[in-house]
């Protein structure tokens, strides 16, 4: 112990994995607000537990309201163009997490959650979906089997590419037929939203704009195991 420095401690008791394992800090300091007025998001990155029921259902919520966020933040910051109906319904659930817990309560029909079912399908419209996942799973195990160059059904893909041109072509159209006074005041109220997240989220910056979380085994060390991810399915695939 005489070698040891003013802030270094000695851990003396057993089962020691309330600190050091992820997973055992991450509810260690979760469990720190019944013991000291602290908030936990002021040091440290949020962190969910998914074989947590109450964890994981927090992480849902958490990834699609933040995923709302990032399309508030990339229309208000011209990083890149957003769907309006998708910017609209992000709009909505970002005004939501600003409200006061007592003025949610007091509304006559308050959320069962804090983004409906129908505004993830709004919001969610460039996630992957299970088809397409299945289907990126496939590609991927093609790559692997060194067959990715071999090109299975031309036709198919030829069919798809210009249906994706066609469907690009119909959404520029539809951005062009949106004014600009339009775009000005939803991008006007945009700025808005997000300086108001700034102010009432610490971890706003620490979001980003594209969602992207960090998945580890919570049984592994040294770095093995982790990927990153920046879609719902495929976190909740690798659960």
């Amino acid at each position: 112990h005489a070698n040891l420095k003013e802030y270094q401690i000695v851990n003396h008791f057993h089962k020691s994995a309330a600190i050091t394992t992820k997973v055992g800090l991450c509810h260690s300091l979760k469990n720190l607000v019944w013991f000291n007025n602290v908030d936990v998001d002021t040091f440290y990155p949020q962190c969910f537990d998914l074989k947590d029921r109450d964890d994981f259902e927090e992480f849902v919520e958490q990834f699609k309201a933040i995923k709302a966020e990032t399309l508030v933040k990339k229309f208000a910051f011209e990083i890149e163009d957003v769907d309006r109906e998708s910017l609209r319904a992000s709009i909505k659930v970002c005004e939501r997490r600003l409200m006061d817990l007592d003025d949610i309560i007091d509304l006559k029909n308050p959320p069962k959650s804090l983004v409906s079912e129908e505004e993830w399908e709004k919001i969610a419209k460039d996630e992957l979906d299970e088809s397409k996942l299945a289907k990126k799973k496939h590609n991927d195990w093609l790559k692997k089997m060194d067959c990715w160059k071999v090109n299975l059904h031309p036709a198919k893909k030829t069919a798809d590419k210009k249906k994706k041109l066609k469907a690009k072509k119909d959404n520029a159209q539809t951005a062009d037929e949106k004014t600009a006074q339009d775009d000005d005041d939803l991008r006007e109220k945009c700025i808005e939203i997000t300086e108001k997240l700034k102010e009432k989220f610490v971890q706003y910056d620490l979001n980003g704009v594209h969602n992207i979380w960090i998945v580890k085994p919570a049984g592994l060390s040294r770095g093995r195991g982790i990927e990153v991810f920046g879609s719902l399915v495929e976190i909740l695939d690798n659960c």
